[in-house]
Order: structure tokens, then sequence, then C-alpha cells
């Protein structure tokens, strides 16, 4: 006998049976007979093997991150035929390897990815947009000029809640 059935069994034998329904009791007798009945198994259910859709889903946002990649990277390159930085200055632009997501999610959603709001950046531009916010609205006013695509309203939105005086 185990050590809780056998304080179960020394509790319903304490614990008079005409005792107030709700009091601490009745509460510890009905707790013991909890612990002393047997447990009868539920009916068994077909078992199935659990299928993981992690693999597909990833395989498909993969592919169609290439997808987006090939046609920023395709839209980025210059006169040479060189993919270009698009958030560099028109300028000085360096050459971009990297596929910046201009709006990013929040937590664990996906990124909300498409070739109207993904940059092809260099490495620097990279860095700079995810270490200082505030340069942001300058960068993405650079790629609005280098592609011709209106800056996208996440960053404008973020913009005008630090600064409501400055929003263009």
């Amino acid at each position: 006998m185990t050590p809780a059935k056998r304080l179960a069994t020394l509790t319903l034998e304490v614990i008079s049976p005409n005792s107030y329904p709700y009091s601490k009791e009745a509460n510890m007798r009905f707790l013991a007979k909890k612990i002393l009945v047997k447990r009868t198994a539920s009916p068994a259910k077909a078992w199935k093997p659990k299928t993981d859709t992690r693999p597909a889903r990833r395989k498909a946002h993969r592919e169609s991150t290439e997808e987006i990649r090939k046609a920023v990277f395709a839209r980025a390159k210059g006169w040479s035929g060189i993919p270009l930085c698009e958030l560099c200055s028109p300028r000085v632009r360096w050459l971009a390897t990297e596929l910046a997501h201009l709006e990013s999610g929040v937590g664990r959603r996906r990124q909300r990815q498409s070739i109207e709001n993904t940059a092809a950046s260099c490495r620097r531009c990279n860095e700079d947009w995810d270490a200082y916010p505030e340069r942001r609205l300058m960068m993405a006013s650079s790629w609005s000029e280098n592609t011709g695509l209106p800056i996208p309203r996440g960053i404008l939105a973020a913009h005008a809640l630090k600064h409501p005086e400055a929003t263009p």
C-alpha cells in the first residue's frame, strides 16, 4: 500500500461520516475517497501518429522568401547590372548582399514580407536598420527615392507616434 493510500484510509477512519457537507472534514473525506477509488481506463481511441506540418510550412516560407529575394535584387540592379543597396543615400550606394525587412512582425508573428516592403541592403544599412530606429524614416525615404515605391505605412505610423509634429 502506498503512503498516499495509507493516509487516505487513516483519514476515512478518523473523520466521521456525519460531518457537515461543506466542512474541511467532508472535503478531506472526499479527497481520501478519490485517492482510494481505482481509476478505470477511458475507452481506447484509435492511435494515429502525430503529423508535424512545420517542415512543410518552413519549406513554403523559404521558397516564398527566395522568390521575393530574387525580385528585390533584380529591382536593385543599377546601370552596371550589380545589385546596389536601396537604403543607402542616392549619391553613395554600396553592394547589396542582404534582404532587409522594412516592416517586421511582432513577437512570433511571421514577418509581413512582400516585394513592396523589403529592400536589398548592404551589411551596414541592415545593421543600422535594427540598431537605430530613429534613422528608419530617413533610410525608408532613401529607399522610396531609389525604388519609386511609397514608404510603408508601418514606418510612418511608428514615426508619427514618436514625433507627431514632424510627420511628413
